[in-house]
């Protein structure tokens, strides 16, 4: 599977018993990377409170490919909400969110 979030998807509902929708609700503080457990609360009027344990190789999944890759994300739609608020645009010489200069309107 070549998407990462998609992996990481997919192994949460393998390992945990999720409905397909569910695993969108989960929030990282739902998530115990050190002890390899994911808390969740109750979700629906049908699914209570529940633990559930992740493997060690789903853990280390998670630390090396999701969570940098979801840091990047989020740091990136962050700084292009923020250049859309402001009126700028991101360098295309650097990429996304790397440094912005002014698009001259205003």
């Amino acid at each position: 599977m070549e998407s990462v979030e998609a992996k990481t998807y997919f192994l949460i509902l393998a390992e945990t018993g999720l409905r397909p929708s569910e695993p969108f609700l989960v929030t990282m503080d739902d998530v115990d990377l050190e002890h390899g457990m994911l808390r969740i609360s109750k979700i629906t009027e049908t699914k209570r409170a529940f633990i559930a344990f992740l493997r060690q190789e789903t853990l280390e999944f998670i630390k090396r490919e999701y969570l940098p890759r979801r840091d990047w994300l989020i740091k990136n739609r962050l700084e292009a909400i923020r250049a859309d608020y402001l009126g700028v645009k991101p360098s295309r010489r650097t990429g996304l969110g790397a440094s912005y200069h002014s698009t001259g309107t205003g």
